[in-house]
Parts: C-alpha cells; sequence; structure tokens
C-alpha cells in the first residue's frame, strides 16, 4: 500500500485527504503571495507612471522655457536690428544736414 501511495504522489496525484488539505493550504499561501506580488507590481506601475508623468510634464516645460529664450533672442536681435536702422537713418539725416548747411554757407 506504501508504494502505490508513493506511485501516486510520483504522479502528481494526491494520495490522502491530509495531502489534498496540505496542497489546499499551499495554493491558499501562493495565491496570497500572488495577491501580494501583484498589489506589490500595481503599485510600482503606478509610481511609475507618475515619475513618467512628472518626467513628461518637466520635458515639456523644457521645451516650453527653450521656446520662450528662442523668441527672447529673436526679439533682441531684432530690436538691436532696429536700433542700428534708427542710428543709420540719423546718421543719414546728419549728413543731409550738414551738406545743405554746407551749401548754404557756400552758395
Amino acid at each position: 500500500v506504501r508504494s502505490a501511495k508513493k506511485a501516486k504522489r510520483a504522479h502528481g496525484a494526491p494520495a490522502s485527504t491530509r495531502d489534498i488539505l496540505a496542497q489546499y493550504m499551499l495554493s491558499k499561501r501562493e495565491d496570497s503571495l500572488l495577491k501580494r506580488k501583484l498589489l506589490s507590481h500595481q503599485a510600482h506601475v503606478a509610481e511609475r507612471g507618475v515619475a513618467l508623468e512628472e518626467g513628461r510634464v518637466a520635458r515639456e516645460v523644457e521645451r516650453e522655457a527653450a521656446e520662450a529664450k528662442r523668441l527672447e533672442e529673436r526679439n533682441r536681435l531684432e530690436a538691436q536690428k532696429f536700433e542700428h536702422q534708427v542710428k543709420m537713418d540719423e546718421a543719414r539725416l546728419e549728413a543731409e544736414r550738414d551738406r545743405r548747411k554746407f551749401e548754404l554757407e557756400r552758395g
């Protein structure tokens, strides 16, 4: 009879009520471990999702800051160009005024 039980165990079939109960308790423990692992995994995924979202927001903020810096630089260059144009116009007007003054004195 003992060899029959061993043979049943070797083929994966439970040999007795005690074995069935042991397998049941083991499966409950495994279920509990799996549930804990699942909850831990879900928490990790949620944290990672938050981290990814924070990273996305940070990249978006960096992109907007870079765009603002580019616009600021463009505006600075346009202002510089405008100031240069004003100086050129003033110099041209002054030269024209000096030329007329010279012609009046000469002429």
